[in-house]
């Protein structure tokens, strides 16, 4: 799935940085990847930090995403669920 390019020097800085041993985003210890009680966390202090007052599940982040490419008239053939 296609990702913006500014985010290509943050990905070189993490991947340069902590150096992941398995998974792009991982657990720094035991190198597995993220529980998603640990997404949600993440997302929930994100939506506080950003006063949105609606509920927001992580599936709405995926659904976001594709709207994003849909809108940006991305062929609907690369966009795969």
């Amino acid at each position: 799935m296609p990702i913006a390019q500014s985010l290509y020097p943050m990905l070189k800085y993490d991947l340069d940085t902590y150096t992941p041993k398995k998974y792009l985003i991982e657990n720094d210890t035991k190198h597995t990847p993220y529980a998603a009680t640990s997404l949600r966390s993440f997302l929930k202090r994100g939506v506080a930090n950003a006063k949105i007052k609606k509920e927001v599940p992580p599936p709405t982040l995926r659904h976001s995403y594709v709207t994003h490419l849909l809108v940006m008239v991305t062929d609907i053939s690369s966009i795969r669920a």
